[in-house]
């Protein structure tokens, strides 16, 4: 896999949980979204409180504290995608508005290219991330070079925190009761240690005492790291 600065996520069935949907509901999203002219959907109400999959959140973070760019490529309208992701405790850097500024819906090939049109970031440095291999995400994205990945699939990574591990080495767990006061994990993805603290900013960012703990650990490569306010 090529060198990725931006990972654009697939929002429904890959970051948010659709089990409890009706088929009817999602075939009526589905049909409408593969139209050849564009119409805005308008989507159900049930849809602005989608739960995300448990690994979402920690995963999209720890993504980040990698130094991954990552983008919300979803049909659904930016309100929907920021209102349901700070729902469930996380934020993308960003969100693609194809519906509203583009007027395009994926899997069309000219909503893949919207991501070096506002961000600048050629396809060769984009991963296209999706739970949904026959929906269309990986082909509109090949058809202009960018790379993806299938998650929640057999032989594939489960979880987007399995994703994190893919892309940028291995996690290591530290039992709680080792950490210093107040983290209830800590991991490692990487050059970067995660912490969980059960209250967030209860440590300033380059706390001394935290960095003697990283350092104890023999995690002498270390680069920085990234305080997360666990998501349970």
């Amino acid at each position: 896999m090529m060198k990725i600065k931006c990972i654009a996520f697939d929002c429904f069935g890959t970051v948010f949980d659709m089990s409890g949907v009706s088929r009817d509901e999602i075939k009526a999203y589905v049909d409408h979204v593969r139209k050849a002219d564009f119409t805005p959907f308008e989507f159900p109400q049930s849809w602005w409180k989608l739960k995300s999959h448990p690994d979402s959140a920690d995963g999209i973070k720890s993504l980040q504290a990698m130094g991954f760019f990552c983008v919300a490529m979803s049909n659904g309208d930016s309100n929907l995608i920021d209102e349901i992701s700070e729902l469930n405790g996380f934020d993308f850097d960003y969100v693609i508005d194809l519906a509203g500024r583009h007027r395009v819906y994926k899997p069309h090939v000219d909503a893949y290219r919207t991501i070096e049109k506002e961000l600048g970031f050629k396809p060769a440095d984009t991963l296209m991330v999706t739970a949904n291999p026959t929906f269309g995400d990986i082909e509109g994205a090949a058809a202009i070079g960018m790379q993806s990945q299938v998650i929640r699939q057999p032989g594939m990574p489960q979880t987007i925190i399995e994703l994190a591990e893919k892309l940028g080495g291995d996690w290591i767990t530290h039992d709680g009761g080792q950490c210093p006061n107040k983290v209830i994990e800590a991991g490692r993805i990487g050059k970067c240690v995660i912490l969980k603290f059960r209250d967030n900013g209860t440590e300033p960012t380059y706390s001394p005492r935290l960095w003697r703990w990283v350092h104890s650990k023999k995690l002498d490569d270390i680069v920085g790291y990234r305080i997360i306010e666990a998501s349970t």
